[in-house]
């Protein structure tokens, strides 16, 4: 069986300045397939056990007309409980996110978006990990261009992990309105 429990808050404090405050908890109790047991042939009644619950805080603040800056902390935990013929075994992690956006309408048919974000990862499980802890520090950009019925956008990111050192990727994409309710797009990105 499963259950899922979402609920949002939020207010307006003043025109342009929102906060916002989101909760989710899922718990999912489900059964699979785990085979016959080696030795006896017989069957076990193989389950996983899931929860995961998020929590987040938002800040939307319109600085001026062309500028909106995103705060955002939020966190994670989630615990996996599995219960199969071969034994029992564990996993979890919790996280911690810190993000920054700035939208920036730079004209009428341009702006980018300036993205800060730290990242704190822990895990813990019945496997023994070598690194428990990592954080990744990442700082990301995108820009759109909209010229009539043509659209641009381009994006970059670099993720500093203390686990895998530095990272870049990005992407180009590229839509043309072939009606007013209809784009075809092309669009390449690296992960």
């Amino acid at each position: 069986y499963q259950n899922n429990l979402l609920g949002t808050l939020g207010y307006t404090w003043a025109p342009g300045h929102r906060l916002s405050l989101l909760a989710y908890r899922a718990y999912l109790n489900g059964k699979y397939d785990g085979g016959p047991d080696f030795v006896t042939g017989e069957y076990f009644d193989d389950r996983a056990r899931t929860r995961q619950e998020v929590y987040a805080l938002t800040s939307s603040n319109q600085i001026t007309d062309r500028w909106e800056s995103v705060l955002r902390a939020a966190y994670s935990d989630d615990e996996q409980r599995n219960y199969a013929s071969f034994g029992k075994s564990r996993f979890a992690s919790e996280k911690h996110t810190y993000t920054w956006q700035n939208n920036v309408q730079l004209t009428q048919a341009q702006s980018a978006s300036l993205i800060l974000e730290r990242l704190e990862e822990r895990r813990s499980g019945s496997t023994t990990y070598n690194l428990q802890d990592r954080q990744t520090n990442s700082v990301g950009g995108v820009y759109r261009f909209d010229l009539g019925r043509h659209h641009v956008q381009l994006n970059a990111r670099n993720d500093h992990s203390s686990q895998y050192g530095d990272e870049t990727t990005g992407g180009a994409a590229y839509g043309f309105d072939l009606t007013p309710t209809l784009r075809a797009g092309i669009a390449g990105n690296t992960g």
